[in-house]
C-alpha cells in the first residue's frame, strides 16, 4: 500500500505516525512544508508540495510515487 495525506499538518498528523508505525512511508501532499509537527518521522514520510484544486499537479504526484489510497486531510 502506498499512501497520500492530504495534509492539514496538526489534524492529520497522528495519520503520518500511525502509517510510519505500521512500516509505511507515506506521501504528504500540502500547499506548505512544515516539518515541525512531524521531526520525528521526518526520515520516513515523503513531501510533496502543491494544492489539491491543481489536478495536474495532483495527478503527477499519484504517478511518480504509485499511490494507491488517499487520506484527505486537508481543510480550507
Amino acid at each position: 500500500m502506498k499512501v497520500l495525506i492530504t495534509a492539514a499538518w496538526a489534524s492529520s498528523r497522528r495519520g503520518h505516525r500511525k502509517f510510519v508505525l505500521e512500516g509505511h512511508r507515506p506521501v504528504i501532499y500540502a500547499r506548505r512544508r512544515d516539518e515541525r509537527l512531524i521531526a520525528d518521522v521526518l526520515d520516513r514520510v515523503e513531501i510533496e508540495l502543491g494544492d489539491i484544486t491543481d489536478a495536474e499537479r495532483l495527478t503527477d504526484v499519484l504517478k511518480k510515487h504509485a499511490i494507491t489510497h488517499i487520506v484527505h486531510a486537508a481543510v480550507t
